[in-house]
């Protein structure tokens, strides 16, 4: 048996990292009793209710004490816990854990894994070398790949494992082809939703009246969004629905394509769910996640990043063109499917 330990920082409970560790405490450590995961809490009061099961162990080390206490803390559970492999979600957890361990006698394999984009212009020496001497790195898709390379990674130590996804029951897609859903963070500066209701505002001025689109998320922008649409009189194109939900696609009940603006993802996953459920998606091609994603055509279409009125043209071309069944769309991520998935993260983590 392998015993992990994955080292996060506290969790809100309500965002795709907790879905995907989640995921993995379901399917690892009910595997017939191949891996055994400790989920080690950097936080106060860290919350792990997300986690359905229950047999996972969660560890907290709360915030607040030097370095020195956190670091002889981790150092013990290390110890006691004898892991093969520690996986880190964070840069200075991967510090801590390489302060922690570098001088065990039987130093566990560790892993870095992050949920968000990297940014090699922005990483020092010192973060570059840290990241090089890491005994591997899961990465959440090929861009992401790309860049860890640039930092000087070799590639050999870098796998790309993507984020585990449910295949969902098929929706009934409405029949005019013209009713378009944003889902996520309601965010001017990652998200660019004002991209969109500026492009709706185009269709409309091109007397296409009868596009439609809705909005759902929360967020700090939601208000700019909201003025932005009076301003432009399109409250019978564009509607905003100020919702968080943990289950969104069972708040949609007429969708034909799902839209998305962004400057940056970390990967993409409402991309993923969506496809998943045969709903084809129009998206930036931003860094990183959607070109490794989408496949023009097949299940949807790129645009360059605020090319307003490239976005414009995938969107008739959508509605004139597109007509890929439901299964065809959905078949298109077969490798990212939970069962495909966890077949590619056991063979990666038997190689440690």
């Amino acid at each position: 048996m392998k015993k992990i330990l994955i080292f996060s920082y506290q969790l809100l409970g309500t965002g795709g990292t907790e879905s995907v560790l989640n995921a993995w405490s379901k399917n690892l450590e009910s595997s017939a009793d191949e891996y055994h995961i400790d989920l080690l809490i950097y936080g106060n009061n860290p919350d792990h209710s997300f986690l359905e099961n229950k047999k996972i162990r969660t560890i907290p080390i709360a915030k607040g004490y030097d370095k020195f206490f956190v670091i002889n803390k981790i150092r013990r559970i290390v110890k006691s816990g004898r892991y093969d492999i520690i996986i880190c979600l964070g840069l200075n957890l991967l510090r801590a854990i390489n302060y922690a361990t570098r001088l065990l006698a039987n130093k566990p394999k560790i892993i870095y894994w992050t949920h968000f984009r990297v940014e090699p212009n922005t990483f020092s020496g010192k973060t570059s070398r840290l990241l090089k001497n890491t005994d591997g790195i899961l990465s959440l898709c090929e861009g992401m790949t790309a860049q860890f390379v640039e930092l000087g990674v070799e590639k050999e130590k870098i796998h790309t494992i993507y984020n585990p996804i449910e295949k969902a029951i098929f929706k009934e897609k409405s029949k005019s082809g013209k009713r378009f859903w944003y889902v996520g963070r309601l965010d001017e500066n990652q998200k660019r939703i004002s991209d969109l209701i500026r492009v709706f505002y185009i269709l409309k001025n091109e007397g296409h009246t009868d596009y439609t689109l809705d909005i759902l998320g929360v967020g700090e922008s939601l208000y700019y969004y909201v003025d932005m649409v009076k301003r432009f009189s399109l409250q019978n194109q564009v509607r905003i629905h100020d919702l968080w939900l943990r289950k969104p696609w069972e708040f949609i009940d007429d969708i034909d394509c799902l839209i998305l603006s962004s400057n940056f993802e970390g990967f993409g996953l409402v991309i993923c769910e969506a496809i998943a459920r045969g709903i084809p998606v129009i998206s930036s091609n931003c860094p990183v996640g959607p070109s490794d994603i989408i496949k023009p055509r097949v299940n949807g279409y790129l645009y360059d990043v605020g090319d307003l009125l490239g976005l414009r043209d995938k969107i008739l071309q959508f509605t004139n063109e597109f007509s890929n069944s439901k299964e065809e769309i959905a078949n298109s991520i077969d490798k990212m499917y939970t069962n495909n998935y966890f077949l590619n993260v056991k063979n990666i983590l038997d190689r440690f």
